[in-house]
């Protein structure tokens, strides 16, 4: 109590996750792949690209990396470094992989969370490629990343924070078009972003086949409008599927509680 009442006591966070990884409607296959370390540490989404079985073992080999991350965390600081040394060789891994089988390109994005446990507010957010992180506080909806496309590079020399969904349409297919990923150059370079945690936070990772089906005030009524992360789970999926759900669609939901 007397060490509490000196340094102040550590917060105790209850969170709450949900995920889903869908087909779709429309393609044939799921190129998408996530991962929650049973801790709940670490949480990510990757959506691959690439000819034949490509796509699928990009961000299948990305979250096997992301696994290891999470097997061999120790401190935080430590979680950090072995995070980007894991991102370069996941990028080295899948150029490899390309190589041997002639493939001409193949990548994945990378969307993640990471906690850090003995603070209780600290997180740091890592993405590559237009795969998101949203954060619903207060009611609001705040995009945390913005695209690594052709599109989203556009917006960010015109001082926007990303475009808005309704520019991004007009752009077409620019909107997609990846100027990062991982696996696609000899190095990668992630952003790296730290945030602030905190109580009632409501966090979502996802590929571009959930934000590509709805608004964001959809997104924003389905993350603040559920008292569980699987209540707006299933509220994303059903928003998707009924509006044609013409990609593979993954997200991770994550729900921040606890003592302050």
């Amino acid at each position: 109590m007397i060490l509490e009442w000196l340094f102040g006591a550590r917060r105790r966070l209850d969170i709450d996750v949900a995920s889903v990884c869908e087909q779709g409607l429309v393609r044939r296959d799921n190129q998408d792949h996530f991962f929650i370390s049973p801790d709940r540490t670490l949480f990510c989404v990757a959506d691959g690209m690439g000819g034949g079985d490509g796509g699928a073992k990009a961000s299948e080999i990305v979250c096997a990396h992301m696994t290891k991350v999470a097997e061999n965390a120790g401190s935080f600081p430590d979680m950090m470094k072995r995070a980007s040394d894991e991102i370069n060789e996941a990028n080295a891994e899948i150029r490899d992989y390309a190589a041997h089988r002639r493939w001409r390109q193949m990548g994945s994005t990378l969307a993640a969370i990471f906690i850090d446990p003995s603070s209780g507010n600290l997180g740091v957010a890592c993405h590559v490629g237009d795969s998101r992180i949203y954060r619903v506080r207060s009611g609001n909806l705040e995009l945390l990343t913005h695209d690594h496309t052709v599109a989203g590079e556009i917006g960010r020399r015109a001082s926007c924070k990303t475009l808005t969904d309704e520019l991004a349409h007009r752009m077409g297919a620019l909107s997609h078009v990846l100027t990062r990923a991982v696996g696609i150059e000899d190095t990668v370079t992630p952003d790296w972003r730290k945030i602030d945690i905190r109580r009632g936070d409501v966090y979502m990772i996802c590929s571009d086949g959930v934000y590509d089906m709805l608004e964001s005030s959809a997104i924003c009524a389905a993350l603040y409008g559920h008292d569980t992360s699987q209540g707006a789970v299933d509220a994303l999926s059903k928003g998707i599927l009924e509006a044609g759900a013409a990609d593979n669609f993954t997200c991770i939901v994550i729900r921040i509680g606890g003592e302050s």
